[in-house]
């Protein structure tokens, strides 16, 4: 079979089809900081996010327009972040140091626990805080971050993915970019060379 534009890997049509700066290097996302909720803060900062997005391999976020760093509208974590399929971006939403949750999952619970979170439980769900920003950062990019960014990558390649399916399995696969950061299959030497 020959190769065409439909049967090039995604890693590759990424390669080709990105914006780059004069020097060759790819062009990020554009990154837009706004000031978060009074009491909050967003985890991780403009410069670290972009030194964190610039070691992915282009294939994550290409396509990708912006990332919009934005204050909480509503009570923690409804929601932490969301991805707009229609505008290509992702908006992050800022949080406090301290958080009440009514639940975790053993991933977060995990997350939480490397990230030198404190965890207590109460009648109501879990207290998690942090001492530090850059420690809740490595959590948020985990597993908030890196979820959405699962989402814009599942929709940028649409004849590579097939159409969306439910809600539910579209979460799951999302959830799987977590995994697949922390095992390294996310870094840009090994990601291209697989199948």
């Amino acid at each position: 079979m020959s190769r065409s534009y439909r049967t090039d890997p995604k890693w590759r049509i990424a390669d080709r089809n990105a914006s780059r700066a004069s020097d060759g290097r790819v062009l990020l996302p554009r990154i837009v900081e706004r000031a978060p909720r009074i009491g909050d803060v967003h985890p991780i900062a403009k410069p670290m996010l972009a030194r964190l997005i610039s070691r992915l391999p282009v294939e994550l976020y290409y396509g990708l327009q912006l990332i919009e760093m934005r204050p909480r509208q509503d009570s923690v974590g409804r929601p932490f972040a969301e991805y707009s399929r229609t505008a290509k971006t992702i908006r992050l939403y800022s949080v406090p140091l301290l958080m009440h949750l009514p639940r975790i999952s053993p991933r977060q619970r995990q997350l939480f626990e490397v990230s030198e979170a404190t965890i207590e439980q109460d009648a109501d769900g879990y207290i998690i805080s942090w001492e530090y920003r850059f420690s809740m950062g490595f959590w948020f990019y985990y597993d908030v971050f890196l979820h959405e960014l699962g989402h814009h990558h599942r929709f940028q390649y649409p004849s590579k993915t097939g159409p969306p399916g439910r809600r539910s399995e579209e979460e799951a696969l999302a959830d799987g970019y977590y995994y697949w950061a922390t095992v390294g299959r996310l870094s840009p030497r090994k990601y291209a060379r697989m199948p």
